[in-house]
């Protein structure tokens, strides 16, 4: 009975609030944001405020090699789990050229078809 009523909750998720794409991007960003080739700043309009000041502490914590050129990380695999209707929780595992790290974070649609990144945990 319980596998009914999840699967009729997964199937009344509208088509556009498919979390995939937004997630993989939201993984490059934050692994971009993590070694320093992209300022926090531009999450602004899709991670909360307790996320961003995360970032701007961490921003380039994931460089390779302190004062090296960055490197474009890679995401390698992203998994998906949703709890709930318009919330999904995800992890991403990143390439950083010389080691992997992983990333989990969590979203919510937003009221205008978007999904908000509203925790993060850098691995």
């Amino acid at each position: 009975m319980a596998r009914l009523a999840i699967a009729d909750q997964l199937l009344s998720r509208p088509a556009r609030l498919d979390p995939m794409p937004a997630t993989r991007r939201l993984a490059q960003v934050i692994a971009e944001v993590l070694t320093g080739a992209r300022p926090a700043a531009q999450l602004s309009d899709v991670a909360a405020p307790d996320v961003i000041r995360m970032l701007v502490r961490s921003a380039g914590r994931l460089r390779a090699v302190p004062g090296a050129p960055v490197l474009c990380p890679i995401v390698c695999t992203v998994h998906i789990d949703e709890p709930a209707p318009g919330v999904a929780e995800a992890c991403a595992l990143i390439n950083l050229g010389v080691r992997y790290r992983a990333i989990a974070f969590r979203m919510e649609a937003a009221g205008d078809d978007r999904w908000r990144c509203t925790a993060l945990h850098i691995g």
